[in-house]
């Protein structure tokens, strides 16, 4: 399952307002149209007879004037007072029209008590307060977006569009607005929200000034579905924004420079030991800080306080500044010195506990040290404390956030210590939703401790969690024990942790207090939340001091790069080291009391220790003696149970150590080890053996005690073995067994290459580039040509003199089946050559090479070479007419299966009788999926791998063919399907700037000669996108799924996989819907809908390719009593229609023929809410509800029986 765009599906969809018919009837570009209130089309386009009709109208006014004048000759008075009452009326008459003019005939309209809206038709609407008395004159023009984004509109418009900001993209009108006279009253504008602006929290209002684009402070009204702005001012210009995201700002605050390991992290460190002192001079000496000089890496500036941590602030010290003049002017003197002198970036000041009385000084005087640091191209930041919600608001004290904000660059905003306040819609969120009402949200720098905390104070790491205890035996060990023997282990602490469900923070409890770990987890959750508000940047208290949590620099880097998060846990990882030094883990969940351990056979001693969360917790030491011939004896009071291998169960979980087709060098020792579970209902007796079975024995052993099982448990077998002295390759099967009797498909395996000469620890290569013919390159018919490959040891060994180039499979196009390479340095680069001919035949043809030593293949040293021969047939533009695509591998008719949490498959009866043969599990770079498939065979399911890794990692040299190569291994091993990646359209599963459909089907293609060399059975699905339209086309930072995969098939990639793959996680409604998504009713948008999404990917392959929906499941909070923000649109979905549409799903694809298999989203998933950083209701779409009850597997299985 998926988070963000996948899961909740469609943002551009979400939370629609109604309809605005913007840009209906627009003018020519550049041309604004007017509010009904304005009318300047009726003005300009008034018949033209009404002008002959005035004219003729003052004509026979000044006939009557003379006919007058003649009457009252000789009363002279009388005349006068005519004339002035005809000239007043000649006024108001056309086309002096005095009276119009006078009420705003000219465009603008009177506002006045009686009439204090004025609206324009687009959706702005400026309002006075009816108590004013004053009125005032105003008019509004708007310049529809598209027309406003023309290249070829006025300059005016051009100007103000090209000077638009990358992090800024207009979603309104340009709206213009002006004021006749002066204005001192406030007044009130309301924007109507366009549509498809979500997310509305991210939405601002920007003003363009004639230089540059100025925001201005607004709120959202949800209500009326609007940005609402108060101003004295009125701007000249306006339109809607959305925001987008940028990379956070860390910065951090320290007394001198930070280690190396903290630069590429840290953009700005703040230097804290100077103070105010009295009469606006500082306390502190300047010399003792590192200059700004000195720091390349990041900017260094100098923090002002007036308190000392463990006392409280001295706020005497600010308010005496404040109140005279001289010491102010001294102040602004000594900060101003403070940066010049010690020439830094900028500046932080920190003043705390002012009260409400200062804030009016304060923002002065800010705003003059602004102005005093800006003249000298240096910044200025803020601390302000943290506000009050109350009844009637935020109570801010002595801060005026606002002016604050319009002057400082930065605003350090002081934010609560307790998680709880930042669950979902709490008073963070509440904060968060104010605060960008008052400062631009891109100044707003949110500042908080990466310490633990028990809610007020901070504590380190490991004072919390030795409150957990030290490792204990639960029955205290006196002397050696003896192979076999069951010892037991606790943590002898009082305390427990549990998950905050709403925010995913763990919390440590004992009898008396609580402790809020700060984990990596809810360092991420935090810099999430941050970052959906598009904030400027973060300052992480104590992020350099003794006490911290492990991994908070890779969290850091995971959440610049884009990476998913770490899932949160509260695992106990318990550790045994045996007597060579090697190391067996097991994570076990820190509410289970104990951990069991069964001596091994191999003697000597051993040390049992234990970790929580990156802090170790001490170890007991443990002899292991040598076996006394007895203890193979049942005793007489305790005999043997009778029980046959028959009766017994057993699963491969894992290879702990030496996965297969490890290289290790010839004559080597190691030690082999399984991870193997009873997954019956009877315990395993304690004449319980491995033993060997076939194949190279490597040791002198035959044997080795297991011991007893319990039902359900897990058990890890090792065997010390010798790598022989032969290079070659090694295979060997060994069998668990009871009386001499295997257990049935007890078998677990081992496979290793042996080098002779080489150490393979250090042995490893890179592809760098195609020097000749680079993939797809078109040859004619029997045409000759070189491929040359470069090749980088990027190992820590040098490869040796008899290093080869071998082919390994494919169409090999030369009789030379190797070609020598010699000895390459560490970090040297090589070029190698091989000899080809283009086959006669017309068509695509690849090969595949590696790099060897002894026969053994070096690591990432798989190389390809891929041709077109002869006439080639062009792509088809139109994916509607695709160009014939091989036939995908026999599949027969439609299959269900499931993805699964569990892969001890404990659900496996139910899953068989709801129809199930498939199971889904996703597995990450590097991992093995050996047992996986073992254990799904084990258990009656074909197995179905999504397989990928971090985002990061596609730029990486040879990125293809490492993919390539692990995908293989997996098919090798026997995975039934394999989907190459997962989501490669979202920067979030792709390298951000680096999405390119055309980059994933290289490596598609890559990958599936690889899997199809090492297994042809295995079906190769492509990566299935994230149904979206929010990026609005394709480009390198993201792309819709539609043109997605309308360029992956112009780029050839349906010859490379077998089914498309596809993602259906946001349905709300029955599958064969097409319209009436709870998200926006009106909306048809495919991703919202199976039938239409299964209709659109089907016809962009024209048919040629079935769909396997590799994850598809619908969401409801039944049993859970609420539900994550971003899935509100599946609040009301019941269980009962989750089991119906899902039944429909099966229905539909089985008619349609468009669908080979659906793969449930999910089994039996239990995390709700916070999953891993991000609020998923991943349980919420398990067919497993709470209680063990499944309504869909009833409907299942009524259309598909059991299977």
């Amino acid at each position: 399952m998926t988070d963000d765009i996948q899961s909740g599906g469609n943002m551009e969809m979400k939370d629609a307002p109604p309809q605005l018919e913007f840009g209906k009837n627009k003018p020519a570009a550049g041309t604004p149209s007017s509010g009904s209130v304005v009318s300047l089309a009726e003005l300009e386009n008034a018949p033209k007879k009404s002008r002959v009709d005035v004219d003729a109208l003052r004509t026979k006014g000044m006939g009557v004037v003379q006919s007058v004048m003649g009457v009252f000759q000789g009363r002279g008075w009388l005349a006068i007072a005519l004339l002035v009452i005809f000239f007043f009326l000649f006024l108001f008459l056309p086309p002096v029209s005095l009276g119009q003019r006078l009420q705003g005939s000219s465009g603008y309209t009177a506002l006045t008590a009686e009439n204090a809206t004025l609206a324009h038709p687009d959706g702005l609407t400026l309002a006075i307060d009816p108590a004013e008395e004053e009125k005032i004159r105003a008019k509004i023009s708007s310049l529809p977006r598209a027309d406003f984004l023309d290249t070829e509109a006025a300059e005016e418009f051009r100007l103000a569009s090209e000077a638009l900001p990358a992090y800024l993209t207009p979603k309104s009108p340009y709206y213009q607005l002006a004021l006749r006279g002066e204005n001192a009253q406030p007044l009130t504008l309301s924007v109507l929200i366009p549509n498809e602006s979500e997310p509305w929290e991210t939405l601002d209002l920007y003003g363009w000034d004639g230089a540059e684009w100025q925001w201005i402070p607004s709120r959202l009204d949800r209500v009326q579905e609007a940005l609402v702005s108060a101003v004295t001012t009125l701007p000249s210009s306006l339109m809607v924004m959305q925001t987008a995201v940028q990379e956070l700002s860390i910065a951090t605050e320290a007394e001198d420079l930070p280690s190396a390991q903290f630069y590429g992290v840290l953009d700005r460190v703040a230097l804290v030991s100077m103070k105010i002192g009295t009469l606006g001079e500082l306390n502190g000496d300047p010399a003792l800080l590192p200059p700004g000089s000195v720091a390349t890496e990041f900017e260094l500036a100098p923090t002002v306080r007036n308190w000392i941590a463990g006392r409280q602030p001295n706020r005497l010290l600010v308010t005496d500044m404040l109140m005279n003049t001289t010491d102010r002017a001294t102040q602004r003197t000594r900060l101003l010195e403070l940066v010049q002198q010690g020439q830094y970036a900028g500046l932080v000041l920190d003043y705390r506990a002012l009260t409400a009385e200062d804030k009016l000084a304060y923002s002065s005087f800010v705003t003059e040290l602004a102005a005093d640091l800006h003249a000298q191209q240096s910044w200025l930041a803020v601390t302000v404390g943290a506000p009050q919600l109350l009844e009637t608001g935020w109570e801010t004290a002595g801060y005026d956030w606002a002016a604050l904000g319009a002057a400082a660059d930065q605003i350090y905003m002081i934010m609560p210590a307790d998680p709880q306040m930042y669950a979902p819609g709490g008073e963070v969120e509440q904060l968060l939703s104010w605060a960008t009402t008052q400062v631009n949200r891109y100044k707003l720098h949110p500042l908080f401790s990466t310490l633990s905390t028990d809610g007020t104070a901070t504590l380190a790491a490991s004072e919390v969690l030795n409150l957990l205890g030290q490792v204990a035996a639960v029955t205290p060990i006196t002397g050696s024990v003896e192979p076999g023997a069951e010892l037991t282990f606790q943590l002898d602490g009082e305390a427990t942790i549990t998950t905050d469900a709403p925010t995913g923070a763990l919390l440590l409890k004992t009898a008396e207090q609580g402790y809020w770990l700060g984990t990596t987890q809810w360092l991420r959750a935090r810099l999430d939340l941050f970052s959906r508000y598009n904030l400027g940047g973060v300052v992480l208290n104590d992020l350099l001091a003794e006490g911290n949590f492990s991994g908070l620099l890779m969290a850091l880097n995971n959440h610049r790069s884009g990476m998913a998060a770490a899932p949160a846990t509260s695992e106990v990882v318990w550790r045994v080291t045996a007597p060579d030094g090697s190391a067996t883990e097991q994570r076990l969940a820190l509410q289970q009391a104990t951990y069991s351990w069964q001596a091994p056979a191999v003697t000597g001693a051993y040390q049992i220790g234990a970790q929580v969360l990156g802090n170790e917790s001490g170890s007991v030491a443990v002899e292991v003696a040598e076996a006394i011939a007895e203890v193979v004896v049942a005793a007489a009071d305790e005999p043997l149970p009778d029980v046959s291998a028959d009766e017994l169960q057993f699963t491969f979980i894992t290879d702990v150590t030496v996965p297969d087709n490890t290289t290790l060098v010839t004559g080597d020792a190691f030690t082999k080890t399984w991870r193997v579970k009873n997954t019956g209902e009877i315990e395993w007796p304690r004449n319980t053996k491995l033993t060997f079975l076939q194949g190279t024995q490597m040791t002198e052993l035959s044997e080795v005690i297991v011991g007893k099982v319990a039902s359900g448990a897990e058990k890890e077998i090792s065997v010390q073995l010798t790598v022989p002295d032969a290079a070659g390759s090694y295979e060997a099967q060994w069998a668990v067994m009871v009386k001499d009797e295997q257990i049935p498909q007890a078998i677990v395996t081992l496979a290793i290459r042996a080098s002779s000469g080489v150490s393979a620890e250090g042995i490893s290569a890179a592809f760098v580039t195609d020097v000749t013919a680079p993939d797809n390159t078109q040859f004619e018919n029997g045409e000759q040509f070189v491929k040359t490959w470069r090749v980088r040891n990027n190992g820590s060994e040098p490869w040796p003199e008899n290093t080869k180039l071998t082919f390994l499979a494919e169409q090999q196009l030369t009789a030379v089946s190797e070609v020598e390479v010699g000895a390459v340095a560490v970090g040297a680069e090589k070029d190698i050559s091989v000899e080809l001919t283009a086959p006669n035949e017309n068509g695509t043809f690849r090969g595949q090479w590696v790099l060897t030593i002894d026969g053994n293949q070096i690591p990432g040293g798989i190389m390809y070479v891929v041709i077109k021969a002869g006439e080639e047939t062009a792509a088809d533009p139109n994916p509607g007419n695709p160009s014939p695509a091989p036939a995908p591998i026999a599949g027969g008719s439609f299959e269900l299966g499931g993805h699964i949490s569990n892969t001890g498959f404990p659900h496996s009866d139910l899953m068989h009788y709801a129809g199930m043969n498939w199971a889904k599990v996703q597995v990450r770079y590097p991992g093995s999926a050996d047992g996986i498939i073992a254990a799904a065979h084990a258990n009656g399911f074909k197995i179905q791998l999504s397989a990928l890794g971090p985002a990061g990692m596609v730029t990486d040299g040879g990125f293809n063919d490492t993919i390539a190569n692990w995908v293989a291994g997996m098919a090798a091993a026997g995975a039934d399907a394999i989907e190459v990646w997962n989501e490669p359209n979202l920067p979030r599963e792709w390298q951000d700037g680096h999405i390119s459909p055309e980059a994933y089907t290289q490596l598609l293609c890559k990958s599936y000669a690889s899997i199809k060399a090492a297994n042809p059975g295995t079906a190769v699905i492509s990566a299935a996108p994230a149904p979206t339209g929010w990026f609005g086309g394709c480009s390198p930072a993201g792309c819709d799924d539609v043109p997605w995969l309308q360029r992956m098939y112009n780029a050839g990639a349906a010859s490379c996989f077998d089914y498309i793959g596809a993602h259906h996680n946001a349905g709300a409604t029955p599958p064969s819907a097409t319209i009436g998504h709870p998200a926006d009713p009106g909306s048809t948008h495919h991703s919202w809908f199976f039938l239409p999404q299964t209709q659109t990917y089907f016809n962009i392959f024209g048919g040629a390719r079935q769909l396997f929906y590799t994850e598809l499941g619908y969401v409801s909070p039944e049993g859970y009593g609420w539900i994550p923000a971003t899935f509100a649109w599946g609040g009301n979905t019941t269980v009962a229609q989750q089991a119906q549409w899902l039944a429909e799903v099966v229905s539909l694809s089985s008619q349609t023929g468009m669908v080979r298999a659906v793969i449930v989203w999910n089994v039996d998933f239990s995390c709700y809410g916070d999953c891993g950083g991000v609020q998923d209701p991943q349980a919420g779409y398990a067919i497993i509800r709470p209680g063990g009850s499944c309504p869909a597997c009833d409907s299942l299985h009524g259309l598909l029986g059991t299977r």
